[in-house]
């Protein structure tokens, strides 16, 4: 949805006559991270201190990789849509409105990482 993002994501690309190609399974293997941490960040909902410690310190490893506050609400259509086709008609409506607060709380801790690392980084 966003190709200007690919560069953020070299580490899951290969270059092959002189084109920057997806690696597939390097890129469904961070898929598959992201996805975990949604399942750890659920399970650790109970413990906002965790959490929050968590989300921030993710952030701030990202902000290494030059992610941007701004682009980190771009994922939940993406997030949302995995959903979708996953669980098809058992997303609901509700269950994707609560996984959206859920999204929007990891989202505002996350950033707060970015921001965080960026002040560290001048």
């Amino acid at each position: 949805m966003h190709p200007e993002f690919k560069k953020l994501f070299t580490e899951q690309m290969t270059v092959e006559d002189d084109d920057l190609l997806v690696d597939e399974e390097k890129l469904r293997h961070h898929g598959n991270i992201v996805m975990e941490g949604l399942g750890a960040a659920v399970e650790s909902l109970d413990d906002s201190v965790f959490l929050s410690n968590v989300l921030v310190t993710m952030g701030e490893s990202h902000a290494r990789h030059n992610v941007k506050p701004e682009m980190v609400i771009l994922l939940w259509p993406a997030i949302r849509d995995a959903f979708n086709g996953c669980l098809g008609t058992d997303f609901t409506t509700q269950m994707s409105t609560a996984w959206e607060h859920v999204f929007e709380y990891m989202a505002t801790k996350f950033k707060e990482g970015l921001r965080k690392e960026s002040k560290h980084a001048r």
